[in-house]
């Protein structure tokens, strides 16, 4: 692939989104991607879908033939662009964008020249750090060359999340085991919650069962999951649930948005998770009990939120 044919494909690219509408692109090699472009937004973004997949970019960088060439994973013509523009304009902010792309779509030798010549592994792009968005891909390679090359395994993805919580939550027990070898923190918080708290809310029990034998605190609380058993409750993971008591886990502890994890499972109607609870002797306050017994009550128009 030549550089000019490389500007005629952006050129084309450009010129289907330039009517504020969603426009499938066919692009070589790559499949149908979806180019959504939002026109109220100063700096107007790009989302780029490629299955389950999604890449965020900012508009500036469509026309840019280094990002283009790294989205495609052609090798070649990196180095072709890098060379041709080496006294000239490369710029970091280029290299990190090239970077991030090539790592999402899986491009391992292309994301292994962008470091060579300077990319920051621990760039963070539309507020995504590239490790993280290696682990969320699944790219068990490139992730590991990414740490190998001095990634920070306990970054945090803006203030949401890390890399061992994306790949807690998303069940790659391979990637989660390469993260702890590396050094990644089992407790480290995040605005979420932890590794832990996102496996059970996600009913991934051989990562609960890893996570916990590394060392993972059962009874974490984080804002938006909770305690590991409180996010196993409302998603109605038995298994997870019964070996976390098994593992000292405190059913009444009080959790980010519930009383406990009673409390989580009734309002998530998980039935069988509460008789589970009950059990384990999991119980409501006297405050909780009334509000419950008000709603029952009343009319399902009237109901309060408890």
């Amino acid at each position: 692939m030549d550089i000019d044919r490389v500007r005629r494909l952006i050129d084309q690219i450009y010129r289907k989104v330039d009517d504020h509408r969603n426009m499938p692109c066919l692009l070589p090699g790559n499949g149908l991607f979806l180019v959504r472009h939002r026109p109220d937004e100063d700096t107007p973004p790009h989302t780029i879908c490629y299955g389950h997949l999604v890449a965020r970019c900012l508009l500036p960088l469509v026309k840019d033939q280094l990002f283009y060439a790294s989205w495609s994973g052609d090798e070649t013509c990196v180095k072709m662009l890098l060379d041709a523009s080496a006294t000239k304009d490369t710029t970091a902010w280029r290299l990190d964008n090239a970077l991030y792309i090539a790592t999402v779509f899986g491009h391992l030798e292309t994301v292994t020249l962008l470091v060579r010549e300077g990319a920051d592994v621990n760039a963070e792009v539309e507020r995504d750090n590239v490790l993280c968005a290696a682990v969320d891909a699944g790219r068990t390679d490139i992730t590991a060359l990414l740490i190998k090359e001095g990634a920070d395994v306990n970054r945090q993805q803006g203030a949401l999340v890390n890399a061992l919580e994306v790949a807690s939550r998303s069940g790659r027990l391979d990637i989660v085991e390469l993260l702890i070898k590396q050094g990644a923190d089992v407790n480290g918080q995040s605005a979420t919650g932890t590794a832990l708290c996102a496996a059970s809310y996600s009913s991934h029990l051989n990562i609960v069962m890893h996570l916990v034998e590394a060392g993972a605190d059962v009874n974490a609380n984080g804002a938006y999951y909770g305690t590991p058993i409180s996010a196993a409750s409302a998603t109605g993971s038995l298994d997870i649930i019964t070996y976390l008591v098994e593992k000292g886990a405190d059913v009444n502890a009080p959790t980010g948005s519930f009383e406990n994890a009673l409390q989580a499972a009734i309002i998530f109607q998980q039935d069988s998770v509460v008789n589970l609870l009950r059990n384990y002797k999991a119980e409501l306050s006297p405050k909780i009990k009334f509000k419950r017994c008000l709603s029952c009550a009343l009319p399902a128009t009237h109901k309060p939120v408890i």
